[in-house]
């Protein structure tokens, strides 16, 4: 791992928002998608969030947009598996930055493994299994240029067919989606500390005890989950 997983996001100003979801998706391992223009953070708290999960040496692989299929998931050469960034990041982070940038292929393939948690690769040579609990975490900006108003020279229309290369069942495995560099400057509740020590603390056995308000906050996730047709069709 790198200084800033190692050191946490003690000298990351701001986001407190992003840094308290963060912490829930690191919990549970729940993929997050960061959206912002360049240069807010998003990078760095990437890192940083990696030294939340369990264990001295974590894992953190951030392959590039042009590594492609072959080099998300894995490929064969000279008659050999070899494994891609998610199996290598098994118990660790995967980053995906500039994600809209990566070939569709390589996206939308992501969506079988961040259901099952496993990749099978058949090939004429032979076929390979690989397992990952690889977190996932995912960023991109909002628009081919990159830029916020009043800078972006982009129209509403490139805009949005840029937003569109990430389809919607896509997305919808991102329950964690966050917008980084529009918050008021605020600090996170908790220190870096103690948000690591409640990650790692194991899930208390049998059912918890939700307060009134997290009770409502959860039926609305519910009932807003429920206009998702992919979700309509296996109720």
């Amino acid at each position: 791992r790198d200084d800033t997983a190692s050191v946490g996001w003690g000298s990351l100003e701001g986001e407190a928002h992003a840094k308290k979801w963060l912490c829930i998706a690191a919990k549970w391992r729940l993929p997050v998608l960061m959206a912002g223009p360049p240069g807010v953070g998003k990078s760095s708290l990437a890192r940083a969030s990696a030294g939340l999960l369990s264990g001295s040496d974590v894992p953190f692989l951030a392959p590039h947009p042009s590594g492609g299929t072959a080099g998300l998931l894995g490929g064969w050469r000279k008659g050999q598996p070899v494994m891609g960034a998610w199996a290598m990041a098994d118990r660790g982070v995967l980053f995906l930055d500039e994600f809209p940038e990566w070939p569709r292929p390589a996206r939308e393939s992501l969506r079988h493994i961040m259901d099952t948690g496993v990749l099978d690769l058949h090939r004429a040579d032979g076929c390979a299994r690989w397992k990952s609990s690889a977190w996932i975490l995912a960023a991109m900006n909002l628009c081919v240029c990159g830029q916020n108003p009043p800078f972006c020279m982009c129209s509403s229309f490139e805009r949005k067919q840029y937003q569109k290369r990430l389809s919607g069942p896509l997305l919808e495995r991102f329950p964690v989606q966050l917008e980084i560099g529009h918050a008021p400057p605020s600090s996170c509740e908790r220190s870096w500390r103690e948000c690591q020590q409640w990650v790692q603390r194991a899930r208390p056995p049998g059912p918890a005890t939700w307060t009134q308000a997290a009770s409502k906050l959860g039926e609305h996730i519910v009932q807003g989950g429920m206009t998702s047709k992919r979700l309509q069709r296996h109720r």
